[in-house]
């Protein structure tokens, strides 16, 4: 039986990545980046206990660090659907809930809200309302929370879901 013979087609060259910027202020292991779609706002957390909201301004990238209270490392991060606000899971099973202060130029936490985290907090996400977030863990959970902060969110216009 004769052997047939298999040609390849060629394939289509595959564009190179470009690096365009290089962002440095953290100094251990980024575990999160999460774009804010509509402001175009970069926020990264890390493992050095840091988180940095990175703002384009032209062709460069300039920081404004979030003070997250914490003593140990960051490891996930969701903006709220509004923008204004932001969550992050910490490996103190510890969820901060972060706002701007335009007094200071910076981002920051309130007391964490309240610990019934068995475990590191891996994943976090805002409810569509933004009122509620939700938290997953280490120890096989997830749980929801309010996120209602008095000097950033306004009334709702609908009812905050029962969680």
């Amino acid at each position: 039986m004769p052997r047939s013979s298999c040609s390849a087609s060629p394939r289509a060259p595959t564009p190179a990545l470009t690096l365009l910027h290089t962002l440095l202020k953290h100094t251990e292991p980024v575990a999160a980046l999460q774009w804010a779609p509509n402001s175009d706002m970069l926020l990264s957390v890390a493992h050095d206990r840091e988180g940095y909201v990175w703002i384009r301004e032209g062709d460069s990238w300039t920081s404004q660090l979030v003070l997250l209270r914490t003593n140990r490392a960051a490891q996930a991060a969701a903006w709220a659907h509004g923008e204004h606000k932001f969550a992050v899971g910490t490996g103190t099973s510890e969820l901060c809930v972060c706002s701007f202060d335009p007094e200071g130029r910076w981002w920051t936490a309130v007391k964490p809200v309240a610990n019934p985290h068995g475990s590191t907090v891996t994943a976090v996400a805002f409810h569509p309302t933004d009122y509620l977030v939700a938290t997953g863990c280490t120890d096989g959970h997830m749980r929801l929370f309010t996120s209602v902060r008095k000097r950033v969110d306004t009334k709702p216009n609908a009812p905050i879901p029962e969680p």
